[in-house]
């Protein structure tokens, strides 16, 4: 009978669990898609002009350039406009792909963004892609609204404190990671104070072994979630925050001139980018074309701490005249993992160096937790006394 109570019980919690797991992959993801200001799983549209496909307020699931395919016509992607709305993220179709990029446009306009001003769309702009399932783009009606309305309240508690003298930085920013990071918080406190969180039941509890910190105290186990979260995320945007992708507009021109992005038709220039590492952490930096056009040498650097260093970008222009985009991306990775395991896991996909430099970082403050736990005063086992008989 004890086998068929606990395994239901065992199912129970490993669905919790799951359940945990993935809600909480989820957040982190939105929480790290706030820091980097690019939209990562979940994404909305602020205007009509994707109507009727997405219409204005609507949300969709956003899949990060770094692990979608490669564009195609047909796809709806977010990508950092050049003069679209004052530069921001816009959300449109690529309706043609030519040797210098995409050719872009909104469901419901009448033209083509490029007929509008805004050069061709190359690969290091892209940030996102829609998903689509047979062909059409999933669609979370009202997201966008929802999600404005409670960034409507936030931001007026955020501005209510700042009323009243509390320093508060930018609520743009601020606001969606709050949101994020208190369901986090919350998701935390309930696995925590779960009974079902260490594999024990109700009854359990009143003679299991206590430890310091432990129903009598201050629970360790906030420490050690606090940590980890603190740590992996202040990591990402160690490595994430000072790279990115550079967005590099030239100008093909008959003449020539000392400015490099001024680049004789057909021709090439040259100029030295600087790359500092201001950090306290060494770092190894990759480099990648994410554009026709463009060169960068060397392809990868390692600096130390507080150290600078230059690479070479070089520029080429096509065989016309006019306006023309080039784009880079740099990865930049705490140096703690191997050379030649660093190269290895950069050249199977550049985000899997950030998912072991984080598991190795979660692994140490793991084993500092366990050894604290060792040396900590030994356990006191509580007992209930037995029933007297009458």
């Amino acid at each position: 009978m004890v086998g068929n109570n606990d395994s239901p019980r065992a199912a129970k919690r490993t669905v919790q669990y799951v359940a945990y797991g993935v809600i909480a992959v989820v957040l982190i993801a939105l929480l790290i898609g706030q820091a980097l200001e690019i939209p990562v799983l979940f994404a909305y549209v602020t205007s009509g002009s994707m109507a009727p496909t997405l219409e204005t307020g609507d949300g969709f699931i956003a899949v990060p350039s770094a692990i979608a395919s490669d564009p195609a016509v047909g796809d709806v992607v977010v990508f950092r406009a050049e003069r679209l709305h004052g530069g921001e993220l816009t959300t449109h179709r690529i309706i043609d792909v030519r040797p210098g990029g995409y050719v872009t446009q909104g469901d419901a306009n009448f033209v083509s963004d490029q007929s509008s001003g805004e050069p061709l769309v190359t690969d290091g702009q892209i940030v996102a892609t829609a998903l689509t399932i047979d062909g059409t783009t999933v669609r979370i009606p009202h997201l966008g609204t929802a999600a404005a309305t409670l960034g409507a309240g936030l931001e007026g508690a955020l501005n209510m404190l700042s009323r009243i003298g509390i320093a508060v930085p930018d609520t743009d920013r601020l606001t969606p990671m709050l949101f994020v990071a208190g369901i986090l918080t919350l998701l935390a406190a309930h696995f925590i104070d779960s009974p079902t969180a260490s594999g024990e039941s109700v009854r359990d509890r009143s003679r299991r072994t206590e430890r310091p910190g432990q129903d009598g105290g201050f629970d360790t186990r906030w420490i050690l979630v606090g940590s980890i979260v603190v740590l992996c995320f202040g990591a990402m945007i160690g490595m994430t925050g000072p790279a990115g992708t550079e967005t590099i507009g030239i100008v093909s021109s008959q003449g020539d001139s000392s400015n490099p992005t001024i680049v004789p038709v057909g021709g090439s220039d040259s100029y030295e980018a600087t790359i500092y590492n201001g950090g306290l952490v060494p770092t190894i930096s990759y480099f990648e074309s994410r554009s026709d056009g463009i060169d960068i040498e060397p392809a990868h650097l390692r600096l130390a701490a507080n150290e600078t260093a230059t690479v070479t970008v070089t520029l080429h222009a096509p065989d016309e005249t006019g306006y023309f985009l080039r784009s880079k991306t740099e990865h930049r990775y705490f140096a703690v993992l191997p050379a030649a395991m660093m190269d290895a896991l950069y050249q199977l996909h550049p985000w899997l160096p950030y998912a072991v430099i984080n598991a190795l970082l979660i692994g140490v403050v793991l084993l500092i937790w366990q050894l604290s736990r060792e040396q900590a005063t030994p356990s006191i086992r509580v007992r209930t006394p037995p029933a007297r008989p009458r």
